[in-house]
């Protein structure tokens, strides 16, 4: 059997045809591959920009508020916190801890209204004493008035401190305990 040679005859016009597909079949395929992802691309990052832009012109339109806020409530952090050396309250001075308390609360802009210490702690030649204590001011003061307790060389600790809103101020409602000699 002879093998037979089949060609086919393709007239030129329709080469010309078959060429120019495949040509255009590549030229699409590289749109749709290359450009068409970078195109997505290009399109979400102009949304990314566009929303910092958004952002950066709302914290330039709120920049003065802010400003004037940090100015209204400026606290004076550069303070640093003490720590003097411990040292005890000598029994026959535990009278000055009524002035001492007044005066703090005074100095920073509160008001004392009880300071009451635990007698039993007296009696029992403790090395410690409950100082029952109740303020009236704002919570700038508070800060201000902790810091200043703080200053004590007898200070042992703030137990606790209730808050409870007044009509026109807070009370708070502390127990600090000194350390006695």
């Amino acid at each position: 059997m002879a093998k037979r040679n089949i060609k086919l005859d393709i007239p030129a016009y329709n080469k010309c045809v078959v060429f120019f597909l495949i040509c255009l079949s590549g030229i699409l395929f590289f749109i749709y591959m290359g450009i068409a992802p970078a195109h997505k691309s290009i399109v979400g990052l102009n949304r990314k920009i566009e929303d910092a832009q958004l952002q950066v012109d709302i914290q330039e339109t709120l920049l003065p508020i802010y400003k004037l806020l940090k100015e209204d409530f400026m606290i004076d952090d550069d303070k640093e916190l003490p720590f003097p050396a411990k040292a005890g309250l000598p029994r026959k001075q535990t009278d000055e801890i009524f002035t001492v308390f007044r005066e703090m609360a005074r100095k920073c802009n509160m008001e004392a209204l009880s300071i009451v210490p635990d007698l039993n702690y007296l009696q029992k030649n403790s090395r410690v004493l409950l100082v029952n204590t109740i303020v009236r001011g704002d919570f700038f003061s508070l800060r201000h008035l902790i810091i200043e307790l703080g200053e004590l060389p007898y200070l042992e600790h703030i137990e606790t401190i209730d808050i409870q809103q007044d009509k026109d101020a807070k009370e708070f409602k502390m127990n600090i305990w000194i350390t006695l000699s």
